[in-house]
């Protein structure tokens, strides 16, 4: 879990952001490439079984082999759907571009130490020493069901790993669908979009409100355009913020989306419109 406490501007007060559920254990507020850290249960003996040995080290091999490719539609084919969802497309290609530009290709995929892990046994731990065409690594996998449940990097190659996402296209998408919900009306769905801290800061009707004062000073939606994104991202905080103007019949304004990364994934905490001249 991350313990990190981040301090987040947000569209009514300030407020603080208490531990966020992460896949690994972050170092500082920097995203953390690791999905194997979580508390494990005890390991069991070494698991023996050839097939599950080939098994699993094809698997990691598969995953080491669509980062450097940079194929993400196979890397999030390997993983189960926990850690699917635990992982934004944009933080994984990020990710993989560092592996590849770090690392390197794959060259020698070291013997594998195989333990099962789990109350019922049925997780399998994959570690060994890899060596990449810039370095060594010692990562290590976990798998459940034929599916990846976690994966970490020991290596100080990849350390400050993360100075922003490559891709801003989901996130931007996101920040559409809400201004979309809200300028609709559909206060409930908007309300489901937003991170659990930012929803304490919207009780009751608050939003519902807000939404009938925005759209009567608006009058009726003309148009909404994204208009750039701004990451900021140092030891501090590490944030997306996104812009869109909106063109109303009345008035104009620009729409403020704030997300948060923690872990591997943005979370929305934040929103503000303020006005524009038309």
């Amino acid at each position: 879990m991350l313990t990190h406490v981040y301090r987040l501007l947000l569209v009514i007060i300030g407020l603080v952001l208490g531990p966020v559920i992460a896949i690994g254990v972050c170092q500082e507020t920097m995203p953390d490439p690791s999905a194997a850290k979580q508390e494990l249960p005890a390991q069991k003996p070494e698991e023996q079984d050839p097939v599950v040995r080939d098994s699993a080290t094809k698997l990691a091999q598969d995953f080491l082999n669509a980062c450097y490719d940079g194929k993400i539609d196979e890397v999030f084919a390997l993983f189960g759907d926990e850690l699917r969802d635990s992982i934004d497309r944009p933080m994984m290609i990020s990710l993989a571009n560092q592996m590849r530009s770090r690392l390197g290709k794959l060259d020698v995929f070291g013997k594998p130490t195989i333990v099962r892990a789990g109350e019922n046994n049925e997780l399998v731990r994959l570690e060994t020493d890899v060596m990449f065409e810039r370095g060594v690594c010692k990562p290590v996998f976990v798998f459940k069901d034929q599916k990846m449940a976690g994966f970490q990097f020991e290596t100080p190659i990849l350390d400050n790993w993360f100075g922003g996402v490559d891709s801003i296209d989901a996130y931007r998408d996101f920040g559409r669908k809400f201004i979309d919900e809200f300028l609709a009306g559909k206060h409930a769905e908007a309300f489901a979009m937003c991170h659990p801290v930012l929803q304490k800061q919207l009780p009751d009707d608050t939003l519902p409100k807000m939404i009938e004062a925005i759209k009567a000073e608006l009058g009726e939606v003309k148009s909404v355009e994204f208009v750039r994104p701004l990451q900021e991202i140092n030891d501090r905080t590490q944030k997306i913020y996104l812009y869109y103007d909106i063109q109303g019949a009345q008035q104009s304004k620009q729409c403020l989306i704030s997300l948060q990364f923690a872990g591997m994934k943005a979370h929305f905490v934040g929103f503000a419109f303020k006005n524009q001249a038309n």
